[in-house]
């Protein structure tokens, strides 16, 4: 009985990945329609060019251990990130620059200023990251050079991860190729000079699900507490957590342990009960020390949560940023009358929500944005005009690039979502589900709050890895098939 409903959790687990995934690729092609039309064959010609180089760097490394591997791509991805900071000379725009003069003022010892600042005390959950790069600008000379390179090690950090885990969940051949996805993927390497809290932030998440399908997370209480750590330190930097959090109990109550016979409930038990606790610890001892040293009027959980979801549910911006909606609430965000803002913010989303057909059109327009348009980081990296319109944008070489490379992302994770269903009955590749668990739960919640296009940054990592599972079969067969 309880196989049985194992099993019937992974078809309906993996039914609903491989249809999010078929939308994701969908999302894409529409938004190819709209913005190639006249030239879709450069995107074609992009998306037959990368598998095609990947197959080749792949069967041209095919005799290299894995460790040499992944230094040298680690090497070059360092050497290009190093080129590319030193020459774009990107400056902090909208909230990075409101985290670094945070920072500067927490690195002098100026803790009121950041008390004082409106932005952190409605956005209190932002000021893990100020903190962070306060201790770098402390113990260093305080330029920009220095907080970028931090970004740099972190990035590379992450991509190892991928490695690792790709490795771990499937095979060697899976692990190059998930670190390649994203070692080489423009839209991230664009993003390196940016002050983002994304770059630390993912780091220690996929630390965290790395360490998680270890073999040790199941035999000692230590990694399961070292897990919950990583997740609240990624928290800490960019307020993420929950998704991560709910994914690993569900991972850990269905798939944890069945390809080997299984552990008991009292394990599964210990096991979240351990990775909740130290979470949840963390963030307190955190709060403390912040309440405790005057930084903030709240605890770290402290959060404008209604705003992201009159963003989200506003219908004239697509749920995007919506300046007459800021407007609305600037009284009160000003005035910091939290009850008076609360109570406009409630009243927005329920006259939202009270026209249920336009909410479904909402989220149909909301999806084809969110996971098929072209990316836009260059928007925060200074690299293009931000006043120019999306339509010419798109057509910048390396945004058009980086369109064929998401794309081909897509496809392979699709074609994994196959696979993957094709085994559901076997419960094989169960690790994988951690990250499809992840990727349902991202997908939907970005129903109902607020888009942007750089909020996928958490997923790529998982859509690379996902997308090694098919990438590695169709790989292994062009290899044996040249070996010939």
């Amino acid at each position: 009985m309880k196989k049985l409903i194992v099993i019937s959790a992974n078809y309906i687990m993996r039914s609903l990945f491989l249809l999010v995934s078929l939308i994701i690729v969908w999302s894409i092609l529409f938004n190819w329609s709209i913005y190639y039309s006249t030239d879709y064959y450069l995107n074609i010609l992009g998306v037959i060019g990368i598998i095609v180089l990947l197959i080749g760097i792949l069967y041209l490394t095919r005799k290299m251990k894995g460790s040499y591997f992944i230094g040298l791509l680690l090497l070059i991805a360092f050497s290009v990130q190093l080129f590319w900071i030193i020459y774009s000379k990107v400056e902090p725009i909208s909230d990075f620059s409101y985290m670094l003069n945070g920072a500067k003022h927490l690195a002098n010892g100026n803790f009121q200023a950041v008390k004082a600042d409106d932005y952190f005390f409605w956005y209190t959950t932002q000021l893990g990251y100020p903190v962070f790069e306060a201790l770098i600008i402390k113990f260093s000379s305080g330029s920009l050079i220095t907080l970028q390179l931090m970004n740099s090690l972190f990035i590379l950090g992450t991509i190892y991860l991928i490695y690792d885990s790709g490795k771990n969940c499937i095979n060697e051949q899976a692990g190059r190729i998930a670190s390649l996805f994203y070692a080489s993927y423009i839209g991230l390497f664009i993003m390196v000079p940016v002050l983002t809290n994304q770059h630390s932030s993912a780091f220690f998440i996929f630390l965290g699900l790395r360490l998680l399908i270890h073999p040790n997370f199941k035999r000692t209480l230590w990694m399961r507490g070292l897990v919950g750590l990583c997740l609240a330190v990624g928290n800490i930097l960019y307020p993420i957590g929950i998704l991560f959090l709910i994914s690993i109990f569900l991972y850990i109550v269905f798939y944890m342990g069945i390809s080997e016979g299984g552990i008991s409930v009292i394990d599964k038990l210990k096991s979240i009960g351990m990775v909740i606790g130290v979470y949840l610890l963390t963030l307190f001892v955190f709060s403390v020390a912040l309440l405790g040293l005057g930084i903030s009027n709240h605890s770290i959980q402290h959060y404008d949560n209604n705003w992201k979801f009159v963003l989200g549910l506003n219908q004239e911006t697509n749920g995007q940023y919506s300046l007459t909606d800021f407007e609305t609430l600037l009284p009160s965000y000003l005035a910091r009358d939290e009850e008076e803002h609360t109570k406009i913010e409630k009243k927005l989303i329920q006259e939202r929500l009270n026209q249920p057909k336009e909410v479904v059109e909402l989220i149909v327009n909301k999806t084809l944005y969110m996971w098929g348009m072209p990316n836009d980081s260059y928007k925060y990296a200074n690299i293009y005009p931000s006043e120019k319109k999306t339509i010419e944008a798109v057509k910048v070489p390396y945004v058009r690039i980086e369109s064929s490379q998401y794309f081909v992302i897509s496809l392979f994770m699709l074609l994994s979502g196959v696979c993957l269903l094709v085994t559901a009955r076997n419960l094989t590749n169960n690790k994988l589900n951690l990250y499809t668990i992840a990727m349902l739960g991202g997908f939907l919640i970005y129903f109902i709050i607020e888009i942007q296009v750089r909020y996928r940054y958490f997923f790529i990592p998982m859509m690379c890895l996902l997308a090694s599972y098919s990438f590695s079969l169709l790989s292994d067969r062009v290899s044996k098939r040249l070996s010939k």
